[in-house]
């Protein structure tokens, strides 16, 4: 029994194909073309009942493929970066809303993959109308069909020669390398579509009535135009061209493109394609001039023959289905690989708490020992503290008492000779707050330049040189110009110089106690205390003051 019906209709007329299939044949029962006042929905789902009701039909739950013409939708080849097959879906319908003249959220959009390059990803996108769509479904309704696939016709009609072209050592001439041209000759159209390599390349649709007497010159322009717009020499032999039909009606037309293309012009009934199991013979009555136009029957054949070699519910690799669009390919995950990945991951979650806890756990117990000698060693601390801040209130008070000679040693060092500049008076005093000592020094030179060098002398890391410059006291002296310069003596140098000193005193009595030792035959260890030595020079708040000529 028939369950599948293939529908297509213009302006002129009604076309259906009844068969019935499974995934491996089909075979038509039936072909009907039934005369239209106009292609209106009401019109369309008026003569469609009738058919069906005269073929007792009416109350049948077949499903219904539907082939619409290429002006119902909105086609454009559009190139991409390269993406992955899961993605592609997603990245056509974005650069459709970007590219297409008139596309909105409810749009339906799908497309064929083209031949493509490591660089780019071709595709032929195709989008229908909303109100397209609810046109179709509420005819297809009114038949109590049900709606299976939405397909772009010229593609339909394409999917048919490629089918069976693979099958079909006759149909398709390996002596032709070059591209191959279908043409579908309808009432007042004509569709043209481009294949290379089997693979739709190019599409298109033209205005053509039949009642023109040069329409196989027109149809031979629109042709050279097609191929010129696919980047094809149009006076080329190397392409085919294929009209859709039976040979006697399309004769002329075989001829002028002929001729005119240059290349070779054949015809394919597309009825021979299929099985036929029908008590009609033909199958397909002829018109009133006797012509049987069974070519416009080609798009519904190939609709039939793609859908029952689709794989699946997505839709045909072979069509344009506006029903079935492509989606994103789901990736189906393997639960028992997540459990298994659960189970792993919950185990390695607890055995990373469990080495946690007792590595926690060993650190409490650490802290616990630490506490216990941190408690043990606070009495020494305190000792320890109380030491560190009486050495320091020592150390204070002792960083007041300079070492005047020595630095009165290092004065008379750094100073020029006599014959340049003489020191009349040195001041030395002590301060005793901040530590250190100031020492000034007040005396004549015989140039300027001399007491420049006096300063530079004089200044280093542990001493600060300042000056009220020099002075002119009159060309009757010979040591002409005067300065007094004062050199501050910082508490650090201070309270290094002693710590020098008391170090000093140590290793000379530590060899001296090994020498003693070494004679009697005893071992002297040295002396220990808790505070550091003091130097017993005792500290004097009273200046220093030498008279006198150069030091």
């Amino acid at each position: 029994m028939a369950n599948l019906i293939a529908l297509d209709w213009d302006t002129h007329e009604l076309r259906a194909i009844i068969a019935r299939g499974t995934s491996a044949q089909i075979t038509i029962t039936d072909a009907i073309a039934i005369p239209l006042a106009d292609d209106s929905s009401e019109t369309v789902s008026i003569a469609l009942r009738r058919a069906l009701d005269e073929r007792g039909l009416g109350k049948s739950k077949m499903k219904a493929l539907v082939a619409i013409g290429r002006g119902k939708a909105e086609l454009r080849q559009l190139n991409l970066p390269p993406v992955p097959e899961n993605e592609l879906p997603d990245m056509v319908r974005f650069q459709a809303t970007q590219t297409f003249a008139a596309i909105g959220e409810n749009t339906v959009v799908d497309f064929l993959p083209l031949p493509s390059t490591d660089e780019t990803t071709s595709v032929l996108a195709a989008a229908v109308a909303p109100a397209t769509m609810k046109s179709v479904e509420g005819i297809i309704a009114s038949a109590g069909l049900e709606l299976a696939r939405i397909a772009l016709r010229p593609v339909a009609a394409a999917a048919l020669y490629q089918i069976a072209a693979s099958t079909n050592q006759n149909l398709d001439d390996s002596s032709i390398v070059g591209d191959v041209v279908l043409v579908d000759l309808l009432a007042d159209d004509a569709e043209i579509v481009v294949l290379r390599g089997r693979r739709v390349m190019f599409v298109r649709s033209v205005r053509m009535p039949q009642e023109s007497t040069d329409r196989p010159a027109q149809i031979a322009g629109e042709l050279r135009r097609s191929l010129m717009a696919c980047g094809i020499n149009a006076s080329s032999t190397s392409q085919k061209v294929v009209i859709w039909g039976d040979a006697k009606t399309h004769d002329a037309e075989c001829k002028t493109l002929a001729q005119s293309l240059g290349c070779r012009v054949r015809t394919i009934e597309p009825l021979s394609l299929v099985d036929i199991d029908s008590k009609k013979n033909p199958l397909v009555a002829a018109d009133s001039d006797g012509k049987l136009h069974t070519g416009r029957f080609a798009p519904l054949i190939g609709l039939l023959i793609a859908n029952a070699r689709a794989s699946d519910a997505q839709g045909s690799p072979y069509l344009v289905d506006f029903v079935n669009p492509r989606r994103p390919i789901e990736i189906k995950q393997d639960n028992r690989k997540i459990i298994i990945g659960g189970v792993v991951a919950a185990s390695a979650v607890l055995l990373l708490a469990y080495s946690a806890w007792a590595k926690l756990r060993s650190l409490d117990a650490d802290i616990k020992t630490r506490e216990t000698q941190l408690a043990d060693l606070k009495p020494q601390v305190v000792i320890a503290q109380t030491s560190i801040d009486r050495t320091e209130v020592v150390d204070r008070f002792l960083d007041g008492n300079v070492l005047w000679l020595d630095e009165l040693s290092r004065t008379a060092q750094q100073i020029p000779p006599a014959t340049d500049a003489i020191l009349k008076s040195v001041t030395a005093v002590a301060l005793q707050r901040d530590g250190g000592g100031k020492l000034t020094l007040s005396g004549a030179a015989k140039s300027p330049v001399v007491v420049d060098e006096l300063e530079t002398a004089l200044r280093d890391e542990s001493h600060v040189v300042s000056g009220s410059g020099s002075s002119d006291l009159g060309d009757k002296e010979s040591y002409r110009w005067g300065f007094n310069e004062v050199v501050v003596i910082s508490s650090d140098a201070v309270r290094d110089q002693r710590y020098a000193a008391l170090a000093a005193l140590r290793d000379a009595e530590t060899r001296e106690a090994e020498t003693s030792g070494a004679a009697t035959g005893e071992a002297i260890p040295p002396a220990q205390s808790d505070d550091p030595p003091l130097e017993s020079k005792p500290k004097t708040d009273e200046s220093t003051t030498t008279e006198g000529g150069a030091v």
